[in-house]
């Protein structure tokens, strides 16, 4: 049965992290930054794990916590990325051997794309092996539409659907009810979400969330691991860069692969790797702690120091 998840627990009104939950992760983080920083060695490389392609900027919902959404006025939403560029990302992960998961969605609503579904496909038929999933708000998310995508080759759709009476919409009522005998039943979770929740400061650009006094004194996983692409083609730094500070590369311009392994990169990596988020302008007032709160949190940790040498 298709999973549908209350995810939060009402608290003074407003939706947080559970504060005992991120001291602890801070500290740990604080170590691990430490520990790294004292090892006095190089990076050898990092291994793209995860691709975010945003192949549309936009989204239409008005969440107070997200710098993206249609009440901030910031994104456009006739900026959609150009099927050749798309296919270019396509080639040239295949030609460096890509087989991690591809991610259809970052600070966007994905399905105001309506060439989702033949992206889909597109990535399943290069890349068989690779996990493809797609993160959603819900709002044009119907059974139909979701069949299409799974038959298009999706491994996996969650939806955040972020309505304050914390109740799903008619159209997602009936897709629960339409997914209770589908081979992709076990493959989509719903949770239910607040439109006000305070969630991470997204490089401070969260207009609901605290901004540090100063910059946290900690590494951070995902420059590491996770290649993020706008509508454009840009490669930017992470998911929290949601307006697009660091930019560190076209692939229209360059390959992947150069920019990856590129000066500018490797000079945020080791600022990283010392704790030195004041060196980077996307980094400098966030409050992400450089990793998830979860088993993958622990394992990119480890990943990074495994790759000391």
């Amino acid at each position: 049965m298709t999973k549908v998840i209350n995810h939060y627990t009402k608290k003074k009104g407003k939706i947080s992290y559970n504060p005992l939950i991120r001291s602890s992760l801070y500290y740990f983080s604080r170590a691990i930054t430490l520990f790294i920083s004292l090892q006095k060695r190089n990076f050898s490389g990092p291994k793209i794990r995860k691709v975010f392609i945003e192949t549309i900027s936009f989204c239409n919902n008005d969440c107070s916590f997200c710098p993206a959404s249609k009440k901030s006025g910031k994104k456009n939403p006739r900026d959609k990325m150009a099927t050749n560029t798309f296919e270019r990302i396509v080639n040239q992960l295949h030609s460096i051997h890509f087989s991690g998961t591809f991610a259809l969605y970052c600070n966007n609503e994905p399905l105001l794309d309506p060439r989702i579904p033949d992206f889909v496909k597109r990535l399943r038929e290069e890349f068989p092996s690779s996990k493809i999933e797609i993160v959603t708000s819900g709002f044009r998310l119907n059974a139909k539409l979701a069949n299409k995508l799974f038959k298009s080759g999706l491994s996996e759709l969650l939806v955040n659907y972020y309505d304050n009476s914390l109740r799903l919409s008619e159209s997602l009522n009936d897709l629960v009810k339409d997914f209770e005998n589908s081979p992709y039943h076990n493959n989509i979770s719903i949770y239910l979400r607040l439109k006000d929740e305070v969630l991470s400061n997204r490089s401070g650009d969260a207009v609901n969330a605290k901004v540090p006094d100063k910059s946290l004194p900690l590494w951070c996983s995902l420059p590491f691991e996770q290649l993020y692409l706008n509508y454009a083609g840009d490669v930017i730094l992470c998911c929290s860069d949601v307006l697009w500070k660091v930019v560190l590369g076209n692939i229209n311009n360059n390959t992947i692969k150069e920019i990856w392994y590129n000066h500018q990169f490797s000079e945020i990596r080791k600022a990283l790797l010392k704790g030195r988020r004041d060196k980077i302008e996307a980094c400098n007032r966030c409050d992400f702690l450089g990793m998830k709160h979860n088993p993958k949190g622990f394992l990119s940790a480890m990943s990074v120091m495994s790759g000391l040498r």
